[in-house]
């Protein structure tokens, strides 16, 4: 038989292994993210369209809402 202490211990056990995969699954998306992130700010470096005045943590967000705002048909961004 289990007893309750047992029951207990193995619900905590499982309550915690929960959330530090939460944890790994959180982790993985903002480094998904910033590697996504940091691959726009290249690519836009690279097609030599920088924007002057602009801060450097502002600027890392401009090619994503670009590519957010890019029609599929033509490949051509919507914002101008």
């Amino acid at each position: 038989m289990v007893t309750k202490q047992q029951l207990l211990l193995q619900t905590q056990t499982l309550t915690l292994l929960l959330l530090i995969q939460w944890q790994v699954i959180l982790w993985l998306l903002i480094q998904l993210l910033l590697t996504l992130l940091l691959l726009c700010n290249q690519l836009e470096l690279k097609n030599e369209r920088l924007t002057d005045g602009l801060s450097s943590s502002v600027f890392l967000f401009i090619p994503y809402l670009v590519i957010i705002c890019q029609t599929p048909a033509t490949n051509k961004p919507s914002i101008e």
